[in-house]
């Protein structure tokens, strides 16, 4: 278990993902719950989205890695299905 802790940012305000999914993101996968998550590398943010496009919600990076993140949701929820390759795992923890 990780003790990594990530501020939550709740949008209230949008229902829909599609959009703003769009624009750069890049798709990490699908989490055992069924939500998809969906990185942002300007904003440095995964966006967490139901099937029908409802954003769950938004949580900003800071100072981690993609990969951090991609690793505490490995721990805590499970992926169910994976499609972004993250540095640690594409080149052994050179990076």
């Amino acid at each position: 278990m990780s003790s990594t802790q990530y501020p939550i940012e709740k949008v209230v305000e949008s229902r829909d993902c599609t959009v703003a999914a769009s624009r750069a993101h890049k798709p990490i996968g699908i989490d055992t719950e069924g939500y998809f998550h969906h990185y942002d590398p300007f904003k440095r943010q995964v966006w967490r989205f139901d099937a029908h496009g409802d954003i769950e919600r938004i949580t900003p990076l800071k100072d981690y890695s993609v990969g951090t993140y991609v690793g505490f949701v490995d721990s805590q929820i499970g992926w169910d299905n994976r499609v972004l390759i993250t540095a640690h795992e594409l080149f052994g923890g050179v990076f």
